[in-house]
């Protein structure tokens, strides 16, 4: 009796890894044939779809990255961000977003893109309280994260920067990335193809989340994780394990990472300041990650008339006068225009003309003699002393050289990220410390060995002022 369940047995484990060999040797040889491919996903023929979205296209598979367990998990400083509430509004926006009168937004969601057989997924679950460019940087680790372990990296909700009054809050990942490139490398989906897929609930056998800081405590830990899954709950509509489980998922990171690798839908807690390094994905990232074309159309017509082309970029982002500001947020306002803040406004004010001669003397060194200027949309003092030199423009002039770009005159997040690609792009780039603005534009530079210079280590920069956080 024994041995006959023991040949039954035996029987059946030859049927199932012969019908194995029947799956997979098709499955090899697709691209070559040209065959339509046949999944449990769905069936494309000619122009005709079955089965739900998830449809591969062609087969054709990229080639092997390296193991994930011969990356190593790159450690930095963590820069302090201001956390804006944006949840109750982001939600609100999402049904009652108003019109932008003349400005065209494409709004239309991106396709899935197989380039590979996987049918596994990883959604990034955002620290919301950054403002647009820091879930920019998310979104940038999300695809190298998805890059290491061949998942469809699905884009979630984006939104505009608190300080724009008009238009919607929601933000599409297809208005502010060229989504076609980068599917040419990386299968991108969208929140609901997830939910769909996936469903709307992690637990501690799918979630994992991104690096920490050096020497970040227990409880800094914990707080963070809480804020995360409050917002993602409330903006993306997805469930996380309670913060009392936390301490499962927050330690060992990095390992916990390749643990996930056969997970089929993972949910990943982006981090702000690490990542997960690797100079072939680094490689893929800088040819296939870049914004949408529309915008760099728009600088790129932008720069082809701006100073014969020869000109710097210098980034101003005093987030001190942006909470004191007249007309600012009444709650930003409350908790964050203290009285040292007022103080060091005091003192940046006597010093403004100083540093505008030593952004000069800056350019003359590197022989440029024309300046453009990239600031947050309300008045500055430095700005308007900037504006009084012959050779410095600003957004207003490059909406005067583009017919295009004046569609979007009132939209911000589009002209955002228009003065981003510029900035990519200029020969040399005066950035501004802690934003998160500089230092999406920053890793492109770095990348392709552009100059770029902190402001606050600018030579001759009052010492004094440096000791005021986001000051300079």
């Amino acid at each position: 009796m024994a041995r006959r369940r023991k040949a039954e047995y035996f029987r059946l484990f030859l049927c199932f890894t012969c019908s194995l060999g029947i799956l997979v040797i098709p499955l090899h040889y697709l691209n070559v044939l040209h065959f339509p491919t046949v999944t449990s996903i769905g069936l494309k023929v000619g122009n005709v779809k079955h089965g739900t979205s998830l449809l591969i296209d062609e087969y054709q598979p990229t080639s092997d990255l390296k193991n994930a367990d011969s990356n190593e998990v790159t450690e930095d400083v963590r820069t302090v961000n201001e956390e804006v509430e944006v949840g109750n509004e982001f939600i609100k926006s999402g049904k009652e977003a108003q019109e932008l009168g003349d400005t065209e937004v494409t709004t239309h969601k991106p396709s899935f893109y197989w380039k590979t057989n996987t049918t596994r997924y990883l959604l990034p679950l955002f620290q919301y309280g950054d403002g647009p460019s820091g879930l920019y940087i998310h979104v940038r680790f999300a695809v190298i994260a998805s890059l290491f372990q061949h998942r469809t990296l699905i884009i979630p909700y984006l939104h505009k920067h608190f300080t724009q009054k008009t238009g919607p809050m929601e933000r599409t990942a297809n208005e502010t990335f060229d989504i076609d490139k980068l599917s040419e490398v990386i299968n991108v989906g969208t929140l609901d193809d997830f939910k769909r897929e996936c469903g709307s609930h992690f637990t501690l056998e799918n979630i994992t989340h991104g690096p920490f800081p050096k020497g970040s405590s227990i409880e800094f830990k914990l707080e963070e994780y809480e804020t995360i899954r409050g917002q993602c709950d409330r903006i993306m509509g997805v469930t996380m394990p309670d913060v009392s489980e936390a301490p499962d998922l927050l330690e060992n990171v990095a390992e916990r990472f390749k643990s996930m690798l056969p997970v089929r839908c993972l949910g990943y807690v982006t981090p702000r300041n690490q990542i997960f390094h690797n100079e072939e994905i680094d490689e893929k990232v800088a040819k296939f990650f870049f914004r949408a074309p529309y915008i760099r159309r728009m600088a790129d017509e932008v720069m082809g008339k701006l100073c014969e082309g020869s000109f710097a970029v210098m980034h101003w982002r005093n987030k001190s006068g942006e909470h004191c500001r007249a007309g600012g947020e009444p709650w930003t306002y409350r908790r964050a225009c203290t009285e040292t803040v007022k103080e060091g406004l005091a003192l940046l004010s006597e010093q403004v003309d100083t540093i505008i001669d030593l952004v000069w003397d800056t350019l003359r060194e590197h022989d440029i003699s024309c300046l453009y200027v990239c600031t947050a949309p309300y008045e500055q003092k430095m700005v308007d002393h900037l504006k009084k030199s012959e050779r410095v423009y600003t957004l207003e002039d490059s909406i005067e050289m583009s017919d295009e770009l004046s569609k979007y005159k009132n939209d911000n997040y589009v002209l955002s990220l228009v003065e981003q690609e510029i900035a990519e792009q200029t020969q040399l780039l005066i950035s501004c410390f802690g934003s998160q603005w500089s230092r999406f534009v920053g890793y492109v530079r770095t990348r392709n060995k552009l100059k770029t210079i902190p402001l606050r280590e600018i030579t001759g920069i009052p010492k004094h002022l440096l000791s005021y956080t986001y000051l300079l």
